[in-house]
């Protein structure tokens, strides 16, 4: 059985299809309101991206064009915009977004990126800063290294001071949400 998530008019479904015999399916949706229903459907090609679909005893043609997930569906007054993914991908690509989002609001150090000397520190804790905004200067190699912020934020702690020698790696402040 193929399972997809199907989004239209930004509502999602979840469907599937079952290959019964020659052009015949069990098309199983599964809309925004949690109810599953289940149908019969027929589906002949009739030419590329042209079908004709028999469900319920009612004959449609339908034309679809773009390339998967984005598709335009066709049933005659004009094209439906459909996004159409496969469940696992779509399953995976959500888990993706949420860890990414953990992270993001997560703490996150920014560290010295070879041995060397804080030269001066930009912010203070408890300030708000923007993605890739300078938060320190490291001195390494006689030459100086502007920090930055990895994302927008606030300082949630400086764990060093001016002058003090650092190593790589070491973290020099902490971002918070």
């Amino acid at each position: 059985m193929d399972r997809y998530v199907a989004t239209v008019a930004e509502r999602e479904h979840e469907v599937s299809l079952e290959p019964l015999d020659g052009d015949r399916f069990t098309l199983r949706v599964v809309g925004p309101d949690g109810v599953p229903r289940e149908r019969m459907l027929e589906a002949r090609q009739l030419r590329e991206g042209s079908w004709v679909i028999v469900m319920d005893g009612q004959v449609s043609t339908v034309d679809v064009s773009g390339t998967a997930p984005q598709l335009g569906v066709d049933l005659g007054p004009g094209a439906i915009p459909v996004t159409i993914m496969d469940a696992r991908r779509k399953a995976l690509e959500a888990g993706r977004a949420a860890a990414e989002h953990k992270r993001a609001a997560g703490p996150a150090p920014v560290r010295a990126p070879m041995p060397g000397k804080v030269i001066k520190i930009l912010v203070q804790q408890g300030e708000p800063v923007a993605a890739q905004q300078p938060v320190a200067i490291v001195e390494a190699m006689k030459m100086e290294n502007e920090l930055r912020s990895p994302r927008a934020g606030t300082i949630r702690s400086i764990r060093v001071t001016e002058g003090q020698a650092v190593e790589a790696g070491e973290t020099l402040l902490e971002l918070g949400e």
